[in-house]
């Protein structure tokens, strides 16, 4: 049984040309525009109209688990500010999901706003989500939540499927390595090690998780250095 129950569904459409705004509107959502302002913006517009002391977040292109708000309990530590369900990125597709299952294992700090309930108050009182950033915005808010006092953590139990095809999510690399220069999360210095050493962290994972990632894993790494110096 979940731990709580929504008491609103808002949608902030950033015009979309489908008919999300007409589904949505039949299954009872309040639905905005962002007028194209991109992600930031319209994550910060659906903080700030919300009222209520919890807020989900949940991406129009992940399906959530019916325990998904399971994840309010971690708020009930008042140093919690946020908690992420463990995104499997690429569902369906066996070498990414693969690759995100391992991540999933071994990694500790895998978060983001996929699938995350916040503490509204703590947010708002942080400076919010910032706008500006169409990418990183979750890492740059967890970097200033941290320097409050407070933590955002994720829960292995509670699990996203992000269904994308190997050559959309290369193209997401770039998008995150712009918002990440942009927001300061990740240093020019960062980036580059991580370029270099890829190759040695793609024979890793040919050995632990699919082949394909020998030559694969690189170029995710290539196209996140791409993005990042293109923000420059």
């Amino acid at each position: 049984m979940a731990y709580a129950s929504p008491r609103r569904l808002i949608v902030i459409d950033g015009l979309s040309h489908d008919r999300t705004v007409d589904i949505a509107t039949d299954m009872g959502a309040e639905v905005y525009t962002d007028n194209g302002r991109g992600l930031g913006f319209a994550r910060n517009m659906g903080l700030r109209l919300s009222k209520t002391s919890i807020v989900g977040f949940v991406d129009a292109d992940a399906y959530v688990p019916s325990n998904w708000l399971d994840l309010c309990k971690h708020l009930k530590n008042p140093k919690v500010a946020a908690a992420s369900a463990t995104t499997i990125y690429g569902y369906g597709n066996p070498p990414l999901q693969k690759l995100h299952e391992w991540i999933a294992k071994t990694s500790g700090e895998d978060i983001g706003f996929v699938g995350t309930v916040v503490r509204r108050k703590i947010i708002l009182n942080a400076g919010g989500i910032r706008e500006d950033l169409q990418a990183a915005e979750d890492w740059e808010l967890k970097a200033r939540l941290e320097a409050q006092g407070f933590e955002w953590v994720r829960d292995r139990r509670v699990v996203n499927l992000h269904p994308i095809s190997m050559s959309s999510f290369l193209k997401h690399f770039r998008h995150w390595g712009r918002g990440a220069r942009k927001s300061g999360v990740v240093s020019r210095k960062r980036a580059l090690r991580s370029f270099v050493i890829s190759p040695i962290w793609g024979l890793r994972l040919a050995r632990a998780v699919h082949p394909i990632h020998a030559a694969y894993y690189p170029m995710m790494r290539l196209w996140f250095l791409i993005g990042y110096l293109e923000s420059a």
